[in-house]
């Protein structure tokens, strides 16, 4: 579907500004993460492990695996092997299971021994999860190299060079957004089942700005999810909703105007603001 605009032209963040925001979100941490070592025999996986960005750029990795596992073959430290990242991610919304967006990447896999390690994570800026699980018995941290980001949502396929993503780390440490996940989760609990879909009203009426991401006939769900709105993300780009209609089913992209995010704090207001009421917990 080509995504179409609503509400007037655009004065807020684009969709493809939403696609590196998501992205890198998920680059950075959200979302489950798997490890494809699909250059080796029997396409070895590694299916539960930390993974994030760190202060530098770079894309990290850290588990647990024991040498006796199937997986211990790939654990080679100081070797370099071929793998494809998969990050999966759920909205915040705690009502149902919705699937935001999937990442998919090609790179090398490094494991750092364990001096190299411990140089690392003293000195470089990692992500505590990550940090908490390499110190652990057995804990290996790796470096994984890539140069793009194939991402999948609403809107189609994506690609993203890693280095849009590397500017965006920067970007977000500065302005100091890192919280932003958990932000989603305030909001997706906290919003009121009336006002968001008198927001998805006011968008299917052209009230206020807002992109089309898809639009699909409703099928499968349970009769409970009909005629419900969903959030499927909220960041510092805008929030997207979910209309499932008896017949059709909806994604809506809300912009935010780029300048009126500049922290969590802010972030949380212009939610707000899209309501007219308080969204989430009190300070």
């Amino acid at each position: 579907m080509v995504e179409q605009t609503i509400g007037g032209q655009s004065q807020g963040s684009s969709t493809h500004d939403r696609a590196v925001s998501l992205a890198h979100r998920m680059l950075a941490g959200a979302g489950r993460a798997t490890l494809v070592a699909y250059g080796l025999e029997g396409h070895p996986t590694l299916d539960a492990l930390a993974h994030g960005m760190a202060g530098s750029g770079d894309l990290m990795v850290a588990t647990t695996v024991f040498s006796g596992s199937e997986d211990a073959t790939l654990l080679n430290p100081d070797t370099r092997m071929d793998v494809r990242m998969d990050i999966t991610k759920l909205s915040p919304e705690p009502r149902v299971e919705i699937v935001t967006a999937s990442a998919h990447m090609l790179g090398q896999l490094e494991w750092l021994d364990s001096e190299r390690a411990a140089d690392v994570l003293e000195y470089e800026n990692v992500p505590e999860m990550i940090k908490a699980v390499a110190e652990s018995p057995f804990g290996m941290l790796g470096i994984v190299r890539v140069s793009r980001v194939l991402l999948h949502d609403g809107v189609g396929a994506t690609a993203i060079p890693y280095a849009h993503l590397i500017e965006r780390h920067a970007d977000v440490a500065l302005a100091g957004l890192g919280d932003v996940e958990s932000v989603g989760l305030d909001v997706a609990s906290s919003l009121d089942s009336v006002d968001l879909a008198s927001l998805c009203d006011a968008v299917s009426n052209g009230w206020i700005e807002a992109r089309v991401l898809s639009e699909k006939p409703s099928v499968g769900g349970c009769s409970h999810t009909k005629n419900r709105e969903f959030v499927v993300d909220v960041d510092a780009t805008g929030l997207t909703v979910m209309r499932n209609g008896a017949d059709r089913t909806h994604v809506f992209f809300v912009p935010f105007e780029p300048e009126s995010v500049a922290e969590c704090g802010g972030l949380m207001a212009r939610v707000e603001s899209l309501f007219g009421t308080r969204v989430g917990a009190s300070d």
